[in-house]
């Protein structure tokens, strides 16, 4: 029963963090700062390429593609610097979005004990990293198309 508190639990924070995610300002978000601009291990996504992310982030489920509203996450749909700047502010949304899942399923280890708890919140963490590297990964990409841009 532990694991079905849980997985409601989850559900819902899951589907809360849409509604939040499009009530965020995006006006001010510092796309190409810390903590936003990539680390110096990313080197401008060739880290996430090295776990072979070029195979799978076109696999894994998109959110854009289910609901019309949200900002398209494929680059060839944009061709200025305000639509790549939007764009990248995006994955900052969505960056911060997926962090804070994994921070707000700490309380499973209260509704699910010690084991369900743990497992819950394992693969619930496991299952947002993914989004994440993406939103970072894509992010580095976007500032560089965005800095050529400006050059010409």
């Amino acid at each position: 029963m532990k694991i079905i508190y849980c997985a409601v639990y989850l559900a819902f924070i899951g589907i809360l963090s849409n509604f939040i995610g499009d009530t965020l300002g995006r006006d001010n978000l510092p796309f190409d700062r810390p903590p936003f601009s990539p680390f110096s291990f990313e080197k401008n996504g060739a880290f996430y390429e090295k776990l072979k992310i070029r195979f799978w982030k076109d696999r894994v489920p998109d959110m854009s593609k289910i609901r019309r509203s949200m900002v398209k996450k494929k680059v060839f749909h944009y061709r200025s610097v305000p639509e790549l700047t939007l764009l990248a502010k995006e994955t900052c949304v969505a960056e911060i979005i997926h962090s804070a899942l994994i921070i707000f399923a700490i309380p499973c280890f209260f509704l699910g004990g010690a084991l369900w708890g743990s497992v819950c919140f394992t693969v619930w963490t496991l299952g947002n990293i993914p989004f994440i590297m993406i939103q970072r990964y894509n992010r580095a990409r976007i500032i560089s198309l965005i800095a050529r841009l400006d050059k010409l």
